[in-house]
């Protein structure tokens, strides 16, 4: 059960765009192979980070979740609450569009009467 709760939220937090990284697995991330491509497609110059530093930033990658299953839904919550904020926001704006819409429509009848 609690796995497919972890897949929930974490499918949410995706979505939301909260965690773009929830996809990163550890076999993911092969440092050799990211040097030879980055390599091939001619980044040295960023292929001189020591291996070391390298390795480091792969075992950060492998760390859990630091964030607690409450602060995780509470992220998602406030990230909720944006949303609707948007939606009120764009809904107002397609309202006002449409006000500006028809004053434009009874302006152009006007000029069409007058040039008459």
């Amino acid at each position: 059960m609690e796995d497919s709760l972890e897949d929930r939220i974490a499918a949410i937090e995706k979505i939301l765009g909260i965690d773009d990284y929830s996809d990163v697995k550890k076999a993911d991330l092969d440092v050799a192979s990211l040097q030879e491509k980055m390599t091939s497609l001619g980044l040295e110059r960023v292929m001189k980070i020591p291996l070391t530093k390298l390795r480091k930033l792969k075992s950060i990658t492998n760390k859990p979740q630091t964030q607690s299953l409450a602060e995780r839904l509470s992220t998602i919550e406030f990230c909720e609450g944006l949303i609707r904020q948007r939606a009120e926001l764009l809904k107002e704006f397609e309202e006002r569009l449409q006000v500006l819409g028809c004053f434009q429509q009874f302006s152009d009848s006007i000029s069409c009467w007058i040039n008459r």
